[in-house]
């Protein structure tokens, strides 16, 4: 890596590289950096090459689509993010979905950005760029909802063996914690 820290770690599937080049140049003509496996990584151990990307980004944008899901490398990646911030409350993770697609319960707690019924135009990449703001200016509260969907998606990765069981059961602790916080503050 050339610079110690950068704004997005962008991962996705490379059935999706069209998508992900459309995204990165938004991203970087706007005035984030970026950095991305297919440009930036040297290491021929890739595993290294992830773990320093995620490690050294503020954030994961990570590209949601049908293939993403069905890669594992993208689920590490994803994972990977996750366990540096399980509650998301730094926005580790950015979730741009490009198409229909199942998402994982973990993450499906999380708000993405929904570009799946939209065209790579203008209006596309006013609403990205805004959308991307937006997430970064503020920090929202966890919902009843968004509490069981974490949960769900927890267990998936643990029994996908994505977490260790300390993993697993700190972050249960946390989350459930985060939420009885939030849910006192309210009312």
């Amino acid at each position: 890596m050339n610079d110690p820290q950068k704004d997005f770690f962008i991962s996705y599937s490379s059935e999706d590289k069209e998508w992900a080049n459309w995204l990165d140049d938004i991203l970087r003509t706007t005035g984030y950096s970026t950095e991305k496996y297919d440009r930036d990584f040297i290491n021929s151990n890739m595993v290294i090459e992830i773990n320093n990307a995620i490690e050294n980004s503020k954030s994961t944008l990570a590209i949601f689509s049908a293939d993403y899901f069905k890669s594992d490398i993208c689920k590490l990646e994803l994972a990977s993010s996750l366990s540096r911030d399980l509650l998301n409350e730094n926005l580790r993770i950015v979730p741009v979905k490009i198409s229909n697609c199942t998402v994982m319960p973990v993450v499906g707690s999380i708000p993405f950005i929904d570009v799946s019924n939209r065209t790579k135009d203008n209006n596309t990449k006013d609403f990205f760029v805004s959308e991307i703001k937006k997430r970064i200016a503020s920090k929202g509260i966890i919902s009843e909802q968004k509490y069981k969907r974490y949960l769900e998606g927890l267990k998936e990765f643990y029994n996908a063996g994505l977490i260790t069981p300390e993993i697993y059961h700190s972050a249960q602790f946390e989350f459930t914690k985060k939420f009885y916080t939030d849910c006192v503050s309210d009312g």
